[in-house]
């Protein structure tokens, strides 16, 4: 009886001391998320701003000038709306102890942002043929935002959540130096099958030697960046290198594609004008295009740690010693797992 009583006075301690502590972990998360946003907003709205604020600033020379989005400041502050974006996000999650790296806010960020522009291009086509930045050129730049926003800090919360639950972490300069292995002979392999497939007259041979050149030198480039993360320690596989590849350049022509329709207004196919912000635009879906390798390595690296060998002790080893008595004899039987 008196154990029993004694039991219970201890399991109703224990209970409101384990809804405090799990009142606490949602407070932490509550915080750590909110301060990655709030990181995040900033650093989208930041260089927008600027850039607003020092066009607005100027007087335009004549009605029929481009519009806003083709002026140089809003090249600059596209530009550097990754960096200024990333500090956001990992000042935000960092300062309320967060363990996510910003490459995973951007793969967020990026992830949302394609969504969106993919949505806004599809309603372009609809609304043919205005497109959205001059149908409704608020309300498109502001799902642009909260869908990056949302993307990015999903995508920091999810990876620190797997850190937490014991992932192991990728290395950044296994993965920067894999990367740039794969990036520089593919590049420099890519140019001069150009200038081969360029001196061709015919095209279907043209095609073909485009097609199957280009093939090998994603293989070949991806051998490198997987021999790299073999030398730095790594355990990524060749395979995932090479899905890395293909995925991350289909990614890098979709993020270049959705721009079609904007922005900047009339797209950056656009034959109304020159725009400055095909630079930038062009630039990150060559750096989108080009992390897939690496990211792929140390993927499927952290799928397969290396595990050290064990050795069995005294206590794993079982010996059994089994008696049969038969009419007339007996047997002894010995087993034994060692």
């Amino acid at each position: 009886m008196l154990l029993a009583l004694a039991l219970a006075s201890v399991l109703a301690a224990e209970e409101p001391q384990a809804a405090v502590e799990e009142e606490e972990l949602d407070s932490t998360r509550f915080k750590r998320v909110g301060f990655t946003a709030l990181g995040g907003a900033l650093g989208i709205a930041a260089p927008m701003l600027l850039a607003w604020g020092f066009e607005a600033s100027q007087p335009r020379p004549c009605l029929t000038c481009p519009p806003a989005a083709r002026d140089p400041a809003w090249a600059v502050g596209i530009g550097a709306l990754p960096f200024t974006m990333g500090l956001g996000f990992g000042l935000g999650h960092g300062l309320t102890g967060g363990r996510s790296g910003v490459g995973f806010g951007f793969a967020g960020a990026l992830t949302g942002y394609t969504l969106a522009g993919g949505l806004l291009a599809l309603s372009s086509i609809a609304a043919a043929p205005r497109d959205w930045t001059q149908a409704y050129p608020e309300a498109g730049a502001g799902l642009l935002a909260a869908f990056s926003l949302i993307g990015g800090v999903l995508g920091m919360e999810l990876r620190h959540s797997e850190l937490v639950a014991g992932a192991k972490e990728w290395s950044f300069w296994r993965g920067l130096g894999s990367g740039a292995v794969y990036v520089v002979p593919f590049a420099l392999a890519e140019v001069g099958l150009i200038a081969l497939v360029s001196g061709l007259r015919d095209n279907t041979a043209s095609i073909a030697l485009m097609t199957v050149g280009t093939a090998a030198n994603v293989f070949l480039s991806c051998a490198a960046a997987w021999g790299v993360n073999r030398a730095f320690n790594g355990r990524g596989q060749l395979w995932a290198a090479v899905v890395g590849a293909l995925a991350s350049g289909s990614l890098g022509l979709a993020f270049v594609a959705i721009h079609a329709h904007g922005p900047p207004q009339g797209g950056i196919f656009s034959g109304f004008s020159p725009s400055l912000t095909v630079i930038p635009i062009l630039s990150f879906g060559a750096i989108i295009a080009a992390l897939g390798p690496a990211v792929g390595l140390e993927w499927s690296g952290a799928r397969d740690p290396e595990q050290p060998a064990t050795r069995q002790t005294a206590s794993d080893r079982n010996w059994q010693v089994q008696l049969g008595l038969t009419p007339g004899g007996g047997s002894l039987g010995i087993a034994g797992r060692f």
